[in-house]
């Protein structure tokens, strides 16, 4: 999906449990640490509540390109019931008043 409609989806990539029930997941890839920070955008973040209970967050962390090697974990459900959210930037319009 990311690679056909852009970030702008929400997710990475459509995919379905063997049940037949639709699976969403955002993957995140960072050399950092497991408990390094990882950005994720309002539109992801939006996505993920809409979608809880088929929104899934896939982790690599750890990631070392000359071996294409990471470790890994999964989440599922909104990412703010999994992860402590800190608002970092503001996309800043002239308002009413000017």
């Amino acid at each position: 999906v990311a690679e056909i409609e852009g970030d702008g989806a929400g997710y990475d990539i459509e995919s379905y449990h063997l049940d037949g029930t639709r699976k969403y997941i955002e993957l995140k890839t960072t050399t950092g640490t497991e408990s390094g920070d990882f950005y994720v955008t309002a539109n992801e973040l939006q996505f993920s509540r809409q979608h809880s209970e088929e929104f899934y967050l896939y982790r690599v962390y750890d990631y070392n390109e000359q071996t294409n090697r990471g470790k890994f974990f999964a989440v599922k459900g909104s990412l703010e019931n999994n992860f402590a959210l800190l608002p970092i930037q503001f996309r800043v319009k002239l308002g009413p008043q000017g």
